[in-house]
Parts: structure tokens; C-alpha cells; sequence
């Protein structure tokens, strides 16, 4: 008899590894030696379920505390109660809820269905879909709230059947109007949602023309948007319940707003504080001087540009930067300085270099630097 692999080294993790790191490793376990994918396949189908059985003992705090201690040993010769029965739901959980891979259907066998109400009388309809959009600002945009309204394709309730579908419900002949029907794949079984009746578990007498007794039609919609201040590029906001219609009583979907921040031709963006170029002379930089520049707003600001400043310094102007979408409170605008060396100077002026240039010949000072630039 072949003894059996440690739980941690079949499922690829450290001892230490949180529950979500299980996860994840039982999810690309499962996919890969899933025996749907492999079929005929008994050593991908033995795989399985070794990792399954190490998945479901270390997800469990207790059982996992047990096997740490005793290994192997906690559950006798038998091994541990391994649940294939339930296996839709498991991998519902780890292949995502609503909005995301709905049931192991969905992974293995091409899906396309979604989720419904189980057994008599509990049945609902499909649950809607998510949607995304994307919606592009300029840098500025995000000083402020941003309410912008949309038109969007979703799916409605069908206005002439009242979202019903059609008339005269009558129980599912396929399902019996329990709206699960059983299938069978590989070693164990599963219940997923009726074909015929898409899980409600009711068909209709007389189905409505307009929807072909969907009870949903496609129509545009406008939605209004709110973003808010300090929102960052790729940023995802969710609008519950504006995605698409359910069918035959199911939730809407959500909608997703990805925001796209365009890149400003003069402000870096670092989280909430902006850097800009500030371009002064080299006179300005070693004796100083009070400059001005535009904010992000266009408002003009005052900087004090102290004597001996050099090329490529900061200048921190305190809140003068972007809102913090968690609070509200705003960055600093940093201000780099960039001094400018002229390409030409007058007579006079190369004059003036050298003698200071001979003040400081003992070094490589700045003035040494431009009077090589023009001697």
C-alpha cells in the first residue's frame, strides 16, 4: 500500500499557509487534473482527488489542528471523510460567487448556466450579469467629485409580461419543479440547474412573443455617476444592482466603472502628491528669488527660492496636491527645480564669470562650471 503524501507538499504550501493560500493552489490543482479534463485518465483523476482530500482537511480549523498534531494518524485507517457529493458547491466558492465563474459547469463543461434557487418552491430565476465600463478623466477632473450620466445597454424587464415571461405556469416536465436536474461525471455526482427551465422550475403555458419568454430585453438605460475626488488610474468602483435585469425574480447584476486617469503634460502623479518642473536661472538659483507657478487648478502660487538652490531640488507646497480618495485630505505639489544654463552670454557677462570663477578657483564650484560652459 502506498503511503500517503503530506497534505502541504500535495497542495504545493508552507505549513504556515492561510486558508487563502490553499486555496489558490487547490483551484490551479483542480483545473489542471480536473478528470472532465483528462478523461480516461486515472492517475489526473487520483491526483484530484488527493488534492481534494488534502484541500478539504486543511480548510477545516479543526481537522487541520488535528492532522498538524497526529499527521495522518488523527483519522485512522480509514482516512478522513472526504464529501465528493457536494463538490458544485466547494468549487463555487473557490471559482468565484456572482459576477465570476458561477459553478464547477462554468470551469469544466463550458457553463453558460447560472445560478438558481434549489428544490421545490425555493427555486428563483437566473441571477443578472455584471457589466463594466470604462470612463476616462483628465488629471484635473480628479480635484473634484465628478457626476457624470451615462447611457447603458443592459438588459430591462420585459415591459409586456411584466418581467414574467409569459402566462400560465405549469411544472417543468424535465425537472419535475424541483428546477435541478442530476448528472453524473466521473466518480461523483452533481445537481445543477434545469436546462429546460433555467432553475425556476416552472415552464409557461404561453410564453411572451416579445422576450420569447425570457422576460428580459435588451434597452438603454441612462445611469447616473458619481466619482469620486482623489480617484486613481484603474481604480474600480461598483454600483450594486445596475448591472443586467435578473430573469423570473433574480437579482440584477452590479456594474463596474474602471476609471482611466490620463497623464498630464506637466504633473507626475505620486499617490496624492504632483511633481512639476520648475525652470529658473542660474543668477536666481545662487542668489535666490520669489517665482510663480500654476497649481493643477490654474490658480497661481508664490515660491520662495532661497539663495544657493540647486539643479533638480524640491520645493514642498503643503495640500496643494490631490484629494485622498479615503479621506479627502490633499498631497503636497513638489516643485523640482530645473536650472537653466544659457546657451549664449554677452561679453560683459563672460566677464563677470571669470572674475567670479578666480574668486573660487581653489574648486569646482557652479561658477566654475558655467564659465567652462562659455570659455
Amino acid at each position: 500500500m502506498t503511503a500517503k503524501r503530506d497534505y502541504y507538499e500535495v497542495l504545493g504550501v508552507a505549513r504556515a499557509a492561510t486558508v487563502e493560500d490553499i486555496k489558490k493552489s487547490y483551484r490551479q490543482l483542480a483545473l489542471k487534473f480536473h478528470p472532465d479534463k483528462n478523461p480516461g485518465d486515472k492517475s489526473a483523476e487520483d491526483k484530484f482527488k488527493e488534492a481534494t482530500e488534502a484541500f478539504q482537511v486543511l480548510t477545516d480549523p479543526e481537522k487541520r489542528r488535528q492532522y498538524d498534531q497526529f499527521g495522518h494518524q488523527a483519522f485512522g485507517p480509514q482516512g478522513p471523510q472526504v464529501d465528493y457529493s457536494n463538490l458544485e458547491d466547494l468549487f463555487s466558492e473557490i471559482f468565484g460567487g456572482r459576477g465570476g465563474v458561477d459553478s464547477v459547469f462554468d470551469v469544466f463543461f463550458g457553463g453558460g448556466r447560472r445560478r438558481a434557487g434549489r428544490g421545490r418552491g425555493a427555486a428563483r430565476g437566473t441571477d443578472g450579469a455584471d457589466l463594466q465600463i470604462e470612463i476616462a478623466l483628465e488629471l484635473q477632473d480628479v480635484l473634484d467629485t465628478q457626476h457624470q450620466s451615462i447611457e447603458l445597454s443592459r438588459l430591462e424587464p420585459c415591459e409586456d409580461c411584466h418581467g414574467q415571461g409569459g402566462t400560465g405556469k405549469r411544472e417543468c416536465g424535465e425537472c419535475g419543479g424541483r428546477g435541478q436536474v442530476a448528472y453524473r461525471q466521473g466518480f461523483f455526482s452533481f445537481a445543477a440547474s434545469c436546462p429546460r427551465c433555467g432553475g425556476a422550475g416552472t415552464s409557461f403555458k404561453s410564453s411572451c412573443s416579445s422576450c420569447r419568454g425570457e422576460g428580459r430585453r435588451r434597452g438603454k438605460r441612462k445611469i447616473s455617476l458619481k466619482i469620486p475626488a482623489g480617484v486613481e488610474d484603474g481604480m474600480r468602483l461598483r454600483l450594486r444592482g445596475e448591472g443586467d435585469a435578473g430573469g423570473g425574480g433574480g437579482e440584477r447584476g452590479d456594474l463596474y466603472v474602471v476609471v482611466q486617469v490620463k497623464p498630464h503634460p506637466r504633473f507626475e502623479r505620486h499617490g496624492t502628491d504632483l511633481v512639476a518642473d520648475v525652470t529658473i536661472s542660474y543668477v536666481e538659483a545662487v542668489l535666490g528669488s520669489e517665482i510663480q507657478m500654476k497649481d493643477l487648478s490654474g490658480d497661481t502660487l508664490s515660491i520662495k527660492i532661497p539663495a544657493g538652490t540647486q539643479h533638480g531640488s524640491l520645493h514642498r507646497l503643503r495640500h496643494k496636491g490631490l484629494p485622498s480618495v479615503d479621506h479627502g485630505t490633499r498631497g503636497d505639489l513638489l516643485a523640482r527645480i530645473n536650472v537653466e544654463i544659457p546657451k549664449t552670454v554677452s561679453a560683459r557677462e563672460k566677464q563677470l564669470l571669470q572674475e567670479i570663477a578666480e574668486l573660487h578657483a581653489t574648486g569646482k564650484g557652479f561658477f566654475n562650471k558655467v564659465k567652462d560652459a562659455f570659455l
